[in-house]
């Protein structure tokens, strides 16, 4: 372990188990749907991909049910990406935490940033290890830049799929890259955690000098994590709690840059935005009725 006690960098049950429960349950409705949808009987039928990838409009509410895990899955990925840059110094690392976690989230420019954020971090890793003789185990370029592929090639096709009216397409497609990104976590989590103590002080004490003694006050950030909970897990109000974390988050991270005010800007963000989306969608039905 290389930090205080027995605790290590990065959780291993938070951030590798939990978000495999969370992308399971993400895909689970879609992976249901097509054993629903499959038969075999029909197999040779010019319309059996387009009966099996499509649904129903009662079906298509199904697969809203794994939404909020997804968003889970993804905050999860972005508070890990954060503390990945995070535990390189600044001169090891080609962008800041704060950059390489939230620029994922910019539509179209996150297809080129994949690519800054996973293989980027896996060769700036494997670099700083080599030139500190650390003891610390390597992580798999491959594996990040199939993830950045996958994700360049995936993103796209779901949206096609989806305005062509086979939702379901994307699970199958989506399969592959949870997988990948699972062996990228699993390889993540262990390389972060065997870094000494002090290489991971060293890069905490250079990315945030001015808040070294910890003697700024952290209430807001674990008030805007609730927040962002809550902005997830109450239907359509939750934009509520969502905007109030977002501000708390902010001015939390202006006293002092925590994780947990990281990821609760995430978390309100992700709420914020869903939600957002749904009454909006609302509010455009009840235009046209």
């Amino acid at each position: 372990m290389n930090s205080s006690g027995n605790r290590p960098y990065c959780s291993r049950g938070v951030f590798f188990y939990l978000y495999l429960a969370m992308a399971a349950l993400a895909l689970a409705p879609g992976i249901g749907m097509l054993a629903v949808n499959e038969d075999l009987d029909k197999i040779l039928s010019p319309l059996y991909w387009e009966r099996v990838f499509g649904c129903s409009e009662d079906q298509l509410g199904l697969l809203f049910l794994g939404v909020p895990f997804a968003l889970t899955a993804l905050v999860l990925l972005l508070v890990l990406v954060y503390r990945l840059w995070a535990a390189l110094p600044p001169g090891a690392a080609r962008t800041t935490p704060g950059k390489g976690a939230g620029f994922l989230l910019i539509p179209v420019f996150s297809l080129y940033w994949n690519f800054v954020a996973f293989y980027g971090w896996a060769q700036d890793y494997n670099r700083h290890v080599r030139e500190r003789s650390l003891p610390a185990h390597p992580v798999s370029p491959t594996v990040a830049m199939g993830i950045a592929v996958l994700n360049l090639i995936i993103a796209p096709f779901n949206i096609v799929l989806a305005f062509a009216g086979l939702p379901n397409a994307g699970t199958v497609l989506g399969l592959p890259l949870t997988l990948l990104m699972l062996v990228f976590i699993h390889q993540a989590v262990a390389a972060v955690n065997a870094l000494p103590a002090e290489a991971l002080a060293e890069a905490r004490t250079a990315r945030r000098p001015a808040i070294a003694d910890g003697s700024q006050p952290t209430g807001k950030g674990v008030a805007s994590l609730v927040l962002g909970i809550c902005s997830l897990l109450l239907p359509y109000i939750g934009i509520i709690p969502g905007i109030v974390g977002i501000v708390l988050a902010v001015q939390q991270r202006r006293l002092r840059k925590t994780g947990v005010a990281m990821a609760g800007l995430i978390l309100s963000i992700a709420g914020t935005a869903f939600y957002g989306l749904c009454l909006l969608g609302l509010i455009m039905v009840l235009l046209t009725m």
